[in-house]
């Protein structure tokens, strides 16, 4: 990198902190003088904003890593959050909210199985219900 861009320096932005965890904007530009990742010199100058998040424990900093696999309980929880009958607590009982939740999923499941047939067909305007 230092071959490629010898100029290049970083100037922060903004430093943002809720806790222990910091957040930091910033920018790096440099001339492109040298190759990099195969890509020739061209002589321009590049800059590159990013967001750079740490957290930070006691005397340490540690680099902020999602979790994988993390998308797949965002995916869930919107998935679910989309069925009305889930939106409120409606349920009195606890296993009654779990059916409601395997119902969902089961509903979602079909969606994704057979998602040309499953199309809303309720409430059209001037069209008799079958």
């Amino acid at each position: 990198m230092k071959t490629a861009f010898p100029d290049l320096h970083l100037e922060i932005q903004q430093v943002i902190s809720d806790g222990r965890k910091v957040a930091r904007v910033c920018t790096m530009r440099g001339t492109h003088q040298g190759e990099f990742r195969g890509i020739l010199a061209s002589g321009q100058v590049i800059a590159v904003r990013r967001i750079d998040t740490f957290i930070v424990e006691e005397d340490r900093i540690y680099p902020f890593v999602v979790a994988p696999r993390r998308w797949v309980v965002e995916r869930t929880l919107a998935i679910l959050g989309r069925a009305r009958r889930l939106s409120k607590v409606y349920e009195h009982e606890e296993l009654h909210s779990e059916a409601m939740i395997y119902l969902a999923s089961i509903g979602s499941l079909l969606r994704r199985l057979s998602p040309n047939t499953m199309t809303a067909t309720r409430y059209r305007k001037g069209v008799a219900a079958a």
